[in-house]
């Protein structure tokens, strides 16, 4: 079903990567409610209510667009912690100055670590005193935060902030290996890869996962 995953370093390459790697590295999709799934993965009798929960053993991180978690309340945070472990992360988008300070600070309450951090999608959008940003864009990112890295139109990401966030339409399993590793290699506290184009996403994040796997991470 899934393409080849390449052959993996040597032990001793692993160990120099771990040794510099950061200390906490998710791989998911952007979103998880998407027609596509409908019948390639998600079963047809279960309850649209308990597809996060199906989502999040399967899938451990998710990078959550604006305008879901905007609408949310604490009754769909509290119901997302419930569905899913202390080790499944959330990365929420924010695009807007103050998008609505209220849902970001109580999903934060409620979601504790596991919201691992934001992706500004806008020059203007600003964090939560605490909250890891990641910024896109073409400024320059501010003091403390990193910038969102494309593999494939940079070789490796910019140094700087503790939260990394890599977003991907799709990759080729001989790619997956390079990247990972690179993103493995950058030195801050926590490093996300995001596969964002819902055909091929499930598929991308799989074959991430088992590279990941066979490299120790």
């Amino acid at each position: 079903m899934y393409g080849a995953v390449p052959a993996i370093a040597t032990a001793g390459a692993e160990a120099a990567m771990l040794a510099r790697m950061a200390s906490e590295i998710f791989i998911g999709t952007r979103g998880f409610e998407h027609s596509d799934w409908d019948e390639m993965f998600y079963p047809g009798d279960l309850p649209a209510d308990w597809r996060f929960c199906y989502f999040s053993n399967v899938v451990r991180a998710v990078l959550v667009p604006e305008e879901d978690w905007l609408a949310g309340d604490v009754r769909l945070f509290e119901q997302w912690r419930e569905d899913s472990d202390p080790d499944f992360r959330f990365i929420f988008e924010i695009s807007a100055r103050d998008p609505g300070q209220t849902p970001l600070a109580v999903a934060r309450e409620v979601l504790g670590d596991c919201l691992a951090g934001l992706l500004a999608n806008g020059e203007e959008a600003q964090t939560l005193a605490g909250l890891p940003l990641c910024r896109g864009g073409t400024g320059p990112p501010a003091a403390g935060e990193s910038r969102l890295w494309r593999p494939r139109a940079q070789s490796v990401p910019e140094p700087g902030g503790s939260l990394l966030v890599a977003c991907l339409e799709e990759a080729d399993p001989r790619e997956l290996r390079r990247f990972i590793e690179a993103l493995a290699a950058w030195p801050g506290t926590a490093a996300g890869m995001f596969f964002t184009n819902p055909a091929t996403a499930l598929e991308g994040a799989e074959q991430a996962r088992e590279v990941a796997e066979l490299l120790g991470l």
